[in-house]
Formats: C-alpha cells, structure tokens, sequence
C-alpha cells in the first residue's frame, strides 16, 4: 500500500528525469517550460494536480479500516464507491483525530485507482482549492501564461500557510519575466519586504528579490545596487542570479557592461558564478529583444576569458538567433570536443543552425 504524504513535488521528479533525458538527445526547446532563476524544472503546482483529476474528495479515516482514507464529501467527479487503499501515518490519523473539521483533499484520475494526497484542508485551504475547481473552464494544467490565473494565485505570496505561498511562488516562478513583471505591480511592497527580511520564506527568496527591482521605488533600487555591489566583491552565489536579474531591472543594458567586468572578463569566476549571471542575462534577453545583441556580445567577452562556458549559452543564441558568434565557438570547438563531450553536443547544434542560416543569408 502506498504511503501518503504532502510532498506535492513528486511527480516532479518524474518529470526531471524525463527533462534530463531529452537535453541528453540534444532537443532545446526555445521557450523555456519554467523561469530558469525560480524554478528552473518543470514543476506540476497545486492548481495544476487538482486540475487534471478526475475526481476530488475530501476524506477522514475510515471507521471501519483503521489508518484507511474514507470520502466524506466529493467536490469533483463521480467517483467509484470504491475502498481508498491508501495507508494513513500516525501523524495524520492524531492531526484529523484532534481536530475534526479537518479534511484530507485527495485526488484520482479516471481510469487509475491511486489517489493521492494534496493536503490537510481547513477553512481557507478549502477556499483556495475550491475557487481553482471553480476556474476550471478557463485554467488549463502545467500553464504559464495566463494573467488572470497568476494575478489571482499571487494573492497568495505571504500566506502564513506555506502550502499556498508556495503555490503562488511556483505559479509566477515558472512565467516568463514579462508576466512576473506586469504580476509584480500587483504585490503589495511591504508583503515583498517583509517576506524578504522573514527566515520562513528563506528558499523563495529570489522572487522576492525581483519583485524588489521591478518596484520602481528608490529605496528598492538603491538596495539592489548595493546588494549587487557587494556580491560582485566576493564569490557569493545565493541568489546571485536574482540579485542579477534585479540590478538589470534597475540599470538597464548599460548594467551589462558592469556584469561583464565583475563577472564575464574575470577569469577567477566560478563556472557556477557565470551559469548564475548567463541567466540573468538570459532573462532580460529572453523578454526583451533590445538585450539581445548587447548579451551576445557579452557573451562574447565571456567565451575569450571562459571557453568553457560555450555549452551553456548556446541554447541562449539558438533562441535569439544570434549567428555573429559563430567563428568564436567553432574555434573552441575542437579544445570543447576533448573536454566536455556532453556539452560540445550543445556547441555543435548551434554550429549547424548556425552555418545553415549563414549560408541561407548569402546571395
């Protein structure tokens, strides 16, 4: 029997190793499926596991099966009346036991018999998962760009349940920068503030980071600055690429040219610290196409002080279709082969699309 637990990031998992498997075939999909500084694997949310059940029910344990899941209510589908297999741990057979308004909200496709567990529900819990049944005509699972759902979901950051600010966290985390900038106008700066300087919400710190950049409010900006500034003196990387992403905000393309000297011209970086700064810079490129030839000529500084670096903005060029680089990374090409036979795979797609949109150029 399965055991149940509410780590809503298994199937996740899954995912990841599927996602592995197919960057190890060489596909790069031009759109990213998730924000690659907050949360760079495709992640299913709250939202998206109750959206693709079938059925919903909220269950206690079963008077007749001791630590069994019994319904006491559906809220989506008609499920089977059928016995819930699933094991129940001591810890929330004594949760449910004292306190009997407390429901489990569990979740089954058509078809299979697992259900799985989405959490312990009190009032508001049941609040948030029913107003998400609620917009099921206009949700859609594992979707990134849709405003209305992000605006309503981000309502959530801060909430003293961690359940749902991580909900709300992931939902914007996984959007394009450009939906994480027009749903940063609608967070509130002291939620981003407090959330900030609070050990709780210590792991999502990066959003709270960016959100600080898109503010427009000049004690945030001049925090950004400072705290970049202070980053570039060291070797630090925690949250280096939202630190990063924020000061761009801030800065605009002439921050690019301070990036280059602290980061991409100095050959004491860390491969680590120069991924964490090449997503940044992605970022902005990504959303604006203003970015794009002032990042690859960045890059461009990077690759003659870190040729090893090649592997890791090539999916970057392929997407903007930046070619002029195309010279620089054949002539690593050959040192890249001996020394990181996975990633000159990367260099050698791009080489190819490369050459064909050269050659397709020329009279």
């Amino acid at each position: 029997m399965p055991l149940i637990t509410n780590d809503l990031l298994l199937d996740a998992a899954k995912g990841c190793r599927k996602l592995t498997a197919v960057l190890l075939l060489g596909v790069f999909a031009v759109s990213a499926y998730a924000h690659p500084i907050l949360v760079p694997r495709p992640t299913l949310t709250l939202a998206d596991r109750l959206l693709l059940s079938d059925f919903i029910v909220l269950a206690r344990e079963d008077a007749d099966r001791p630590f069994h899941f019994a319904p006491v209510k559906v809220i989506k589908g008609e499920p089977q009346e059928t016995p819930i297999d699933v094991f129940m741990p001591s810890n929330i057979r004594n949760r449910l036991a004292a306190n009997p308004q407390l429901t489990m909200v569990m979740g089954s496709r058509s078809g299979d018999d697992e259900w799985r567990a989405y959490g312990l529900a009190d009032d508001e819990y049941l609040r948030v998962v029913q107003n998400i049944l609620d917009s099921a005509d206009h949700w859609q699972p594992r979707e990134t760009d849709n405003m209305p759902r992000l605006r309503e979901l981000a309502k959530l950051l801060g909430h003293p349940d961690i359940r749902l600010h991580e909900l709300a966290y992931l939902e914007i985390g996984r959007a394009s920068y450009a939906s994480i900038r027009e749903v940063g106008s609608n967070v509130p700066l002291e939620k981003v503030r407090e959330m900030l300087n609070n050990p709780l919400y210590f792991q999502w710190r990066g959003l709270d980071i960016m959100l600080l950049g898109l503010s427009g409010s000049d004690k945030d900006q001049a925090l950004v600055l400072k705290e970049m500034n202070e980053r570039q003196q060291g070797a630090v990387t925690m949250n280096l690429a939202a630190w990063a992403t924020a000061y761009l905000e801030v800065t605009g393309i002439q921050g690019i040219d301070d990036i280059a000297d602290w980061y991409l011209r100095n050959p004491d970086r860390s491969r680590e610290e120069l991924q964490l700064i090449t997503r940044a810079l992605a970022g902005h490129a990504t959303e604006d196409p203003g970015f794009r030839k002032p990042v690859a000529e960045a890059y461009s500084v990077l690759l003659a002080t870190h040729p090893r670096s090649a592997p890791d903005i090539a999916h970057d060029l392929i997407a903007w279709q930046e070619w002029g680089l195309f010279d620089q990374v054949q002539a690593l090409q050959p040192a890249l082969a001996r020394a990181d036979p996975l990633g000159v795979y990367k260099v050698n797609l791009y080489l190819r699309q490369a050459k064909a949109n050269i050659q397709a150029s020329q009279p």
